[in-house]
């Protein structure tokens, strides 16, 4: 005996359909989703190398100023006198910074700054805590001069 399609039969059928098709729309959907998502992501870490490397071409010409002029206060101080030392040995410092700014990528000086950390982390937390003291000196130094409430 042959079974005929009731009316269970086929809205099981039916649903069934609907499910493969929503499934199939559902996979479609998450696909163009993951391949604009990709494309986003890949614009993204484009604009951030893009500015990335602009910064750290300006930050090298900023550190090649810098250096003159530590140059030229070192050649003005007494020839023998360790602030003509200091302003010189300075001037190498941040001469030697800005060529290496230059001419490595951000990746090879990241590494460079984890390999030191790891191998000398007192070290690194001094010059980081140098450096931070620095940065806050320059930041306030234009707004003492402005003629802020400090004046």
């Amino acid at each position: 005996m042959t079974r005929s399609s009731t009316p269970i039969r086929d809205t099981v059928d039916a649903a069934t359909g609907a499910a493969q098709r929503t499934v199939a729309a559902a996979a479609d959907a998450a696909s163009d989703l993951a391949e604009r998502a990709g494309d986003e992501a890949a614009a993204l870490r484009d604009s951030v190398q893009s500015g990335a490397a602009a910064a750290q071409t300006a930050l090298g010409a900023t550190g090649d100023r810098l250096a003159e002029a530590l140059r030229h206060a070192a050649d003005t101080a007494e020839s023998e006198s360790l602030r003509a030392h200091v302003l010189s040995a300075a001037a190498t410092g941040v001469a030697s910074a800005s060529t290496t700014l230059r001419d490595r990528s951000l990746a090879e000086i990241a590494a460079d700054v984890q390999a030191l950390a790891r191998r000398h982390p007192g070290l690194f937390l001094a010059g980081a805590a140098v450096a931070g003291f620095a940065l806050a000196r320059l930041l306030q130094a234009p707004a003492s001069r402005s003629g802020g409430p400090h004046d």
